[in-house]
């Protein structure tokens, strides 16, 4: 692994579309609160895409998981929101909840049932609930306690995106990645094979964080949806870099949907922020400052785009 320093990015350049990348700000690992590393995040304006400024190997990237990751046990779903102390901050919840239309990864919305791959399956939630719709599902993991938990809904193999295994075949209707391309080292090889696997006309369904949100541009590094999973987010996506990216891989981008937006004002939100504050900066942080913040934050999203609102976006892509 070979950290590149600030200094040493501006002129590096985006896989995407060839722009200049440029430093956008450095983040820690929150789940190793000892150890030093600042991990530089650079951001291209033109695809407006982001990624560790970086060079990793598949070793380096297995290390990064080497605690109990979320998704690797039987942990309840993380995207529920928390209670909220105080009248203000619960009244500041409710309003966001009023003003929710995000929507949730459902089957109904895949299609009618058929063959599935969940890549990056974890412990199998999803796997489960498409099983429970009708659709054969297979799954594909790197973990070996996440497959075991999975494989109470699904032949579950190991492999990662970029390392499919050949036994799985290659004649699903439908693959999965949820939350699981901004982990891989190369998301346009990772598509690569996945659309191997797929049929003529197969689908893609492809979740990740939307670093589009407002609350991305305005926090950066201490924004939870993105900036806590450094550096096991590689990769920072919008709308317009993942179009560029299925395009690479020989996809066509088809429906969107967003996701995420009341969890965004609930009071482990604000903590996660206020402790990276904390760490970044090396002094304690206000929280009646992220308070203000996410007053702010409420009134500028609750009738904005839903790019701009929603801190997750799923895309369906076709198969060309």
């Amino acid at each position: 692994m070979v950290l590149l320093a600030e200094q040493n990015v501006p002129n590096s350049q985006c896989p995407l579309c060839a722009g200049q990348m440029s430093f956008l700000f450095a983040a820690l690992d929150h789940q190793r609160p000892e150890a030093p590393e600042k991990w530089t995040i650079v951001w291209c304006a033109r695809c407006r895409y982001g990624k560790l400024a970086a060079r990793l190997t598949a070793d380096d990237v297995s290390r990064f998981y080497a605690f109990d990751y979320y998704t690797h046990s039987r942990h309840p779903d993380t995207r529920n929101s928390g209670p909220c102390k105080g009248l203000p901050a619960r009244l500041r919840l409710h309003l966001a909840w009023l003003f929710d239309n995000g929507r949730e990864l459902s089957p109904s919305e895949a299609g009618p049932p058929g063959r599935l791959c969940d890549i990056g399956c974890g412990n199998g939630r999803n796997m489960r609930m498409f099983r429970d719709a009708g659709f054969a599902v297979t799954g594909v993991e790197p973990d070996p306690q996440a497959r075991r938990i999975a494989s109470e809904f699904g032949t579950v193999y190991q492999g990662a995106a970029e390392s499919l295994p050949q036994e799985i075949g290659c004649d699903y209707d439908y693959a999965l990645l949820s939350h699981v391309l901004e982990h891989t080292l190369s998301p346009v090889d990772a598509l690569r094979q996945v659309r191997r696997i797929l049929k003529r006309g197969g689908k893609v369904i492809i979740e990740v964080p939307n670093c589009d949100a407002l609350g991305f541009r305005v926090f950066g590094a201490t924004w939870p949806c993105t900036c806590w999973d450094v550096p096991r987010h590689i990769h920072f996506f919008t709308k317009r870099s993942l179009d560029l990216t299925l395009a690479q891989a020989g996809f066509r981008r088809g429906r969107v949907y967003y996701m995420c937006y009341t969890r965004q004002f609930s009071d482990e939100w604000l903590e996660r922020m206020q402790l990276m504050a904390t760490r970044l900066r090396g002094t304690r942080s206000s929280r009646a400052g992220y308070d203000l913040a996410a007053w702010w934050l409420l009134a500028r999203t609750l009738l904005a785009p839903a790019a701009l609102k929603y801190d997750c976006v799923r895309v369906h892509a076709i198969a060309v």
